[in-house]
């Protein structure tokens, strides 16, 4: 199910673009169901240096969650539809895990949030790091919206 009244925004020129409360609560209750009850493996590495953490899931096509993020996608990110899925997973992390910093290695990225309330004091946020050559100093914000 969705909601009618979900919050888009963004930040930095468009380079990111955030859709809050756009799935109802029972929706994000139903795709936390669905996530547990899938099978995980041990997590990947960021980078050479660093250990693997989380743990991954990589057989996602078939379920719920991937049909609805999938539907997302093309009703409402048009300038996506010239690129190619070469990749879709779930990453999970236990409370007070971490990853660490890294580099996709792809041109675009989707992250799904499956909580509908978060505090900054529960971790687990997404930070990303720009060059200061990518952006005129005026638009550097503090994103706590």
């Amino acid at each position: 199910m969705l909601q009618t009244n979900y919050k888009r925004s963004s930040y930095f020129n468009n380079k990111i673009q955030t859709w809050d409360y756009y799935f109802t609560q029972e929706s994000l209750i139903n795709f936390q169901k669905e996530i547990e009850s899938l099978t995980f493996r041990n997590g990947e590495t960021d980078t050479p240096d660093t250990p693997p953490s989380g743990s991954v899931c990589d057989n996602i096509v078939h379920t719920e969650l991937y049909k609805s993020l999938r539907n997302f996608v093309l009703n409402h990110i048009q300038q996506l539809e010239t690129y190619h899925l070469t990749r879709s997973y779930i990453n999970k992390f236990e409370k007070a895990e971490s990853g660490y910093y890294h580099q996709d290695d792809c041109d675009k990225t989707l992250l799904f949030y499956p909580n509908h309330d978060w505090e900054f004091d529960e971790g687990g946020e997404t930070k990303f790091i720009f060059q200061s050559t990518d952006f005129p100093l005026n638009i550097i914000t503090d994103l706590k919206n």
